[in-house]
């Protein structure tokens, strides 16, 4: 959907997704649906949180509460979001390392890494080798 990758790794989440593109689609309404929240992300009314109490952790325990169905959902779904980095991290090895390479060279090598994903997520079959050839020329410059 969206790939920023302007902001230092120390950025906090807050800020990101307070000028985030994403989230002014959906405060617009050009975009449909809700966004995910975490600790770090700002309470939105297009975001959901999972809910957090003490009488809720009690509630937890017994494993009926629709609340705690609801907190189990988020956390699978945050859970995708956050393999997909650990995919990412896998098949381009370079993304684990700090890239020491200039702010605009960084940049272009983490698009590069998104869009030769994606393509090796339609063709898995055909691009993988060679998406890992490429992506060591680009990640050792």
């Amino acid at each position: 959907m969206d790939i920023v990758c302007r902001w230092p790794g120390s950025t906090h989440d807050s800020r990101i997704s307070h000028n985030s593109s994403v989230k002014i689609k959906f405060e617009d309404r050009r975009l449909k649906g809700i966004l995910l929240g975490d600790r770090g992300t700002p309470s939105y009314p297009i975001c959901i949180h999972p809910f957090k109490n003490m009488l809720f952790t009690q509630m937890q325990k017994e494993g009926t509460n629709i609340l705690f169905m609801y907190n189990r959902a988020h956390k699978r779904t945050i859970n995708l979001v956050e393999r997909l980095f650990g995919v990412w991290k896998q098949r381009f090895p370079c993304l684990r390392l700090i890239l020491r390479n200039r702010v605009r060279t960084t940049a272009a090598i983490i698009v590069a890494c998104a869009v030769l994903h994606n393509i090796g997520m339609r063709h898995i079959d055909h691009v993988d080798g060679i998406l890992l050839e490429v992506m060591h020329l680009f990640c050792s410059v």
